[in-house]
């Protein structure tokens, strides 16, 4: 296990090559906000850990429109399918219900009864 002075002497380090770096590229401008190592260590250690007592207020997500896709229920087949619905209520073993109905944007059959269930189960999922 890595003692926590080697972390830190890592961090410190990292911090040092960094002003280097800055003091190098833009020297000017360097030194009228960081003369020396300890003030550019204050500011990056007072950037990093900010005001922890100022929190931001959550974020609005838009809640995804519900009930956009008209589910609407017409005579889709021409022979009797099991109705979606029923099959996905029904025990194992009880019989299911046909119909030649069906929802057009799910291209799947439903009875004229199950309507209300499906776009329920359309729209929560």
């Amino acid at each position: 296990m890595v003692p926590s002075y080697f972390f830190f002497y890592l961090m410190e380090a990292s911090a040092y090559n960094a002003y280097v770096i800055a003091r190098d590229t833009n020297p000017e401008r360097v030194k009228t906000m960081w003369p020396t190592f300890q003030n550019y260590l204050k500011d990056l250690v007072a950037s990093l850990v900010g005001d922890t007592r100022a929190g931001k207020a959550a974020a609005l997500v838009p809640e995804p429109a519900r009930g956009t896709v008209q589910h609407t229920i017409e005579k889709m087949f021409e022979k009797k399918k099991t109705c979606h619905e029923c099959s996905l209520a029904a025990e194992p073993g009880a019989r299911r219900g046909v119909t030649k109905f069906g929802c057009r944007e799910c291209n799947v059959p439903v009875h004229t009864e199950c309507q209300a269930k499906h776009i329920t189960r359309c729209i929560n999922a």
